[in-house]
């Protein structure tokens, strides 16, 4: 398991063929390839898929701005770990809520934010993880794949590699996403078996 991102892309590098790089951030053509390509493909990596080890909760900070017309209150998403996909809230089915983003009157700042008329706010939600070293094993692979899949022909230029590695992430992926899928049971589907094991 890689420890932090210069193993990671070191990781992507032996599957490319290169040569090491002692960070993500030094003067060569592969690292800054690997620079690009590395925060966005990890945030729609993340966002994808319900992750175990990436979810998080929160209690949401009501903002003092409130919506231009529609709902009665605003709550910004987390933004340490930063908020990638909410996944569940508090509220009732028939309370609607949406996603938006805020900028300030001043332009000094802007939030995304959930609008709703609710008066509190609790959400789980995925979270942008970058320690490699919190992400599952099969995450890992599949990520290091991708994120070869998505530099190789930048820094080899060699298509075949390309098609190759597309065939490979994919049946990755779809292994990370099974197991990660049977490491956990929700409250609603546990008292929907209860209630069955009873009758």
């Amino acid at each position: 398991m890689p420890s932090n991102d210069t193993e990671v892309a070191n990781e992507v590098l032996v599957l490319l063929g290169d040569a090491a790089i002692t960070s993500l951030t030094e003067d060569t053509d592969r690292a800054r390839a690997l620079n690009r390509l590395y925060t966005p493909t990890l945030d729609e990596a993340l966002r994808t898929h319900d992750w175990n080890f990436a979810r998080m909760r929160a209690v949401l900070a009501r903002l003092s701005a409130v919506p231009e017309f529609g709902y009665s209150f605003m709550y910004q998403l987390p933004q340490q770990p930063l908020c990638l996909r909410v996944l569940t809230t508090n509220l009732r089915a028939d309370e609607p809520w949406e996603i938006e983003t805020y900028i300030t009157t001043d332009l000094t700042a802007q939030y995304r934010v959930i609008l709703t008329d609710a008066t509190a706010l609790e959400i789980r939600f995925i979270a942008r993880v970058t320690s490699p070293t919190l992400w599952d094993p099969l995450f890992a692979d599949a990520f290091v794949h991708e994120l070869a899949r998505r530099a190789a022909y930048a820094i080899t230029r060699n298509a075949t590699l390309v098609a190759q590695l597309a065939g490979e992430t994919t049946a990755r992926w779809r292994t990370a996403r099974s197991v990660d899928g049977q490491e956990s049971r929700a409250l609603k589907q546990l008292l929907s078996t209860s209630f069955t094991d009873v009758r």
